[in-house]
């Protein structure tokens, strides 16, 4: 009867892995009607941040933002393992790399 034995196991992870894709569904979800539940743009992003957070299963997460008229890269978010250290740090842009992205020159 070893069979029956392999079609169990298979079916467990197929379940788990249904079980998985519902959770993000839900998560998902749950990150729309964050979305149109307010219009304070920080807390749309701390939310979405946080919802992001879940769905990859990270211990923690940050959102990155260019304050072009200070040419500064700041973290508008920061959530889990060292969040109160970078919440509100600062970088100074020094250039554009060659793709187009900012360049903080710590390279």
């Amino acid at each position: 009867m070893p069979t029956n034995k392999i079609d169990f196991e298979r079916w467990m992870r197929k379940l788990k892995q249904i079980e998985e894709k519902v959770e993000r569904l839900a998560l998902l979800s749950q990150l729309g009607q964050i979305l149109n539940s307010t219009l304070d743009h920080k807390e749309i992003r701390r939310r979405a941040m946080e919802a992001a957070t879940q769905l990859m299963k990270a211990e923690a997460g940050s959102l990155l933002l260019v304050d072009e008229g200070k040419r500064q890269l700041y973290f508008e978010v920061a959530l889990g393992i060292g969040r109160r250290i970078l919440r509100g740090s600062l970088s100074t842009l020094e250039r554009e790399s060659p793709g187009g992205w900012p360049s903080t020159g710590n390279h």
